[in-house]
């Protein structure tokens, strides 16, 4: 037996480093399938020196929780999140996570984009579709996109659409179905586990058109692009972070439309909100909301050297840096007329509007036509109305909504925050009481979530279904919905 942390940080570890270079070529990105479904006896072989698969994984998962490693180059880090995707279990996760996780695996054939993670659905996800290589690319994709929407009552999957750059669309679909031929640029938004918008009614969609409820939250004035890059340096990102905040002309001391200041709006934007006080217990991985906030003010203050005042706020920083990195890379930091900043498309541009819609867990842009309908333009991230603000209103003073990570299934849960009380909650605070004829109905993780059921019918609801956030529900709590027709 040996330390797999020791191992890590030792000279035999550039057999990872030779493995992980190796799980980038393409012969491994095409048997990625394979991969998935291993068993637990399979071996690694690279040249003379060999490692038990189940190793191999644990060591890329290690890695990846580390910021830097003596072995690997900075600029090869590249490297670790692609490995990262092919060598995390993904049998069971649900088919849109599958999209994003398997988005740089090689395929010859774009129709297994779909036929290919067929396998690897949960038990209660089976899809009906079959693998018939008789049907068109943009059949099967329609085909699962539709056969999930049926499923779920969702529209989760506008998440993966990003509307395809000038000249690079190969396909006639619309711009809610996912073009799976094209890898998405960006990382998924990681997102704490809160659906704003509880089931409705299954969406309308009618050959290219596909109606869905939401809000226009606000509209797209400025968008900044970047060079961002897991290549250079934290001072070169720094400087970069530094020159958008200045060509936006935001003020750091200025009161943000979401609370807080330009400076934090800014700082928890560029990270997606990822700090490690956002989630219980804190999240080591993820750097400090304090410690940044600190680092920041001095950091756009001048564009000289960094001062530290201490080297756990430079380690902070750098976790703070390779959290920039997989929430920027891909996107451009956006404005809006009304005073939001976010970040979203490398293409979005001025006039479009950031949304949110029932049934999506992510905010999404969408750009109006001249004849009502709507294009897809992708995911975003809009600091301020990440917590169901545009349904439900502001969350009650001294409340913040955050994640609870269970240490019996590691997974993750919404759970309500009240810091002057040191209390926690569940539901949404904002809610208040069920409608009539509705009840928490008892189950076994209780502590964790609640479920429903219809005293008066007898129906019980699916997990994150809650009567007090139906259409009408909301509208009926004055929420101002409006139908988008999307093309």
């Amino acid at each position: 037996m040996f330390s797999l942390g020791i191992w890590l940080t030792s000279p035999d570890s550039r057999l990872l480093l030779k493995l992980s270079y190796q799980f980038n070529t393409d012969p491994y990105e095409q048997i990625w399938q394979e991969i998935q479904l291993a068993n637990p006896t399979a071996v690694m072989v690279c040249g003379f020196d060999n490692l038990l698969w189940q190793d191999f994984r644990k060591a890329i998962l290690c890695l990846y929780l580390k910021q830097y490693h003596p072995v690997i180059p900075s600029d090869q880090f590249a490297y670790r999140d692609k490995a990262m995707r092919l060598a995390r279990h993904q049998q069971g996760v649900d088919i849109q996570d599958l999209f994003q996780l398997t988005k740089d695996a090689g395929c010859s054939d774009p129709r297994d984009r779909v036929f290919a993670l067929l396998s690897l659905l949960g038990r209660g996800d089976k899809c009906p579709i079959q693998p018939d290589y008789t049907k068109s690319v943009d059949d099967v994709y329609r085909e699962v996109f539709v056969w999930e929407v049926e499923k779920t009552r969702l529209v989760d999957g506008l998440r993966n659409c990003e509307l395809a750059l000038e000249g690079l669309r190969t396909s006639n679909l619309p711009s809610w179905i996912p073009d799976l031929s094209i890898p998405r640029r960006s990382e998924e938004l990681k997102l704490r586990p809160f659906d704003w918008s509880s089931l409705g009614n299954i969406p309308a969609m009618e050959d290219d058109i596909l109606n869905v409820r939401g809000v226009t939250v606000a509209k797209v004035k400025n968008v900044y692009n970047h060079t961002i890059s897991s290549g250079l340096t934290t001072r070169e990102i720094v400087l970069q972070l530094h020159d958008i905040f200045d060509d936006a002309g935001f003020e750091m001391d200025a009161p943000f439309i979401g609370g807080g200041d330009f400076l934090q709006a800014y700082s928890r934007t560029v990270v997606a909100n990822r700090f490690s006080e956002t989630q219980i217990p804190e999240n080591a991985n993820y750097p400090s909301r304090v410690l940044t906030f600190e680092t920041m003010r001095r950091a756009l203050n001048d564009r000289g050297p960094i001062q530290f005042n201490s080297a756990n706020s430079r380690a902070d920083f750098e976790r703070y840096i390779d959290t920039v990195l997989s929430a920027i890379i891909g996107r451009a930091v956006f404005s809006t007329e009304e005073g939001y900043i976010g970040i979203g498309p490398t293409n979005a541009q001025a006039g479009d509007c950031v949304t949110t819609l029932i049934g999506c867990r992510s905010p999404i842009i969408l750009r109006p036509l001249e004849n009502g309908q709507w294009l897809v333009v992708g995911e975003a991230y809009c600091q301020g109305i990440m917590d169901g603000e545009p349904f439900l209103g502001p969350l009650p003073e001294g409340f913040e909504a955050m994640t609870n990570k269970t240490p019996a299934n590691g997974f993750n849960y919404p759970i309500f925050l009240n810091h002057d009380t040191g209390d926690s909650l569940i539901e949404d605070p904002r809610l208040g009481e069920l409608p009539s004829g509705w009840i928490r109905a008892h189950h076994p993780a209780e502590e964790l979530f609640t479920l429903f059921d219809n005293f008066d019918t007898g129906a019980e609801m699916p997990p994150n279904w809650d009567p007090r956030t139906t259409p009408e529900a909301l509208e009926e709590r004055g929420t101002k919905l409006e139908d988008f027709e999307l093309v």
